[in-house]
């Protein structure tokens, strides 16, 4: 019986220890990046918006679909936050749903990982609401 249990133990000791090596390389830094928007909560973004996410000098910056917004993010022990986020204030008519959901999802951010080559953005529930693709 000692026996069935200690093998458990160590089982659960390398699954923790192997999803911990897992998800350092899966969180990248992300200074001096620039992501081009694909999705917001698995739905594609309206063609030819073109939204984008630029991470510089620990503030954020980009392209919302109509306005241009920034702000501040921290990255702390694999958490993403984002603060102080603010946008020019033009209205169009064919975007402004989908602005407004992009900066909300920002809002909502409590991790990322990098998968396949793309940025996808993490609410706290673990669910993606941002997939960003490598903007050159």
């Amino acid at each position: 019986m000692k026996t069935y249990k200690t093998l458990f133990i160590l089982g659960l000791v390398l699954v923790f220890a192997l999803a911990a090596c897992g998800r350092a390389e899966d969180t990248p830094d992300l200074e001096g990046t620039s992501w081009l928007l694909l999705e917001i909560n698995g739905q594609p973004v309206i063609e030819g918006s073109d939204p984008t996410l630029n991470f510089e000098d620990e503030s954020i910056g980009g392209h919302g679909s109509c306005n241009t917004f920034g702000g501040e993010y921290e990255v702390e022990n694999g958490e993403l936050t984002f603060s102080n986020i603010f946008s020019t204030l033009m209205f169009c008519e064919d975007t402004s749903d989908q602005e407004m959901a992009y900066f909300g999802a920002l809002e909502e951010a409590d991790s990322y990982q990098v998968e396949d080559g793309n940025l996808q953005i993490l609410n706290a529930a673990g669910q993606v609401v941002l997939t960003f693709a490598p903007q050159n």
